[in-house]
């Protein structure tokens, strides 16, 4: 599956402004061309990347695992766990 996840955690900038180090995800596709910036909220995230309101994935982000599935021409693959990329950010 041709997709990578990035976690970004900290920004001096928001940091400053609401005394909460950000967090987000960032997901790319080599092979569709795109990137998605996800904000991360919970210890649990559920959501769905779209390109054009058409959903290309469907993920599952915990702490320290991921899975992710792909949806092509509306027929949903297998449950696959992809590695996370931490990236600690001043």
């Amino acid at each position: 599956m041709d997709i990578t996840l990035e976690f970004w955690q900290g920004g001096k900038a928001e940091f400053k402004r609401t005394g909460i180090y950000p967090q987000w995800l960032f997901f790319s596709s080599r092979e569709l061309n795109h990137e998605w910036t996800v904000r991360f909220k919970k210890n649990i995230q559920m959501g769905c990347l779209k390109i054009n309101e058409e959903a290309k994935f469907y993920y599952v982000f915990e702490e320290n695992k991921c899975e992710i599935q792909a949806i092509t021409l509306g027929i949903s693959s297998d449950w696959v766990e992809i590695e996370i990329i931490r990236v600690m950010c001043d």
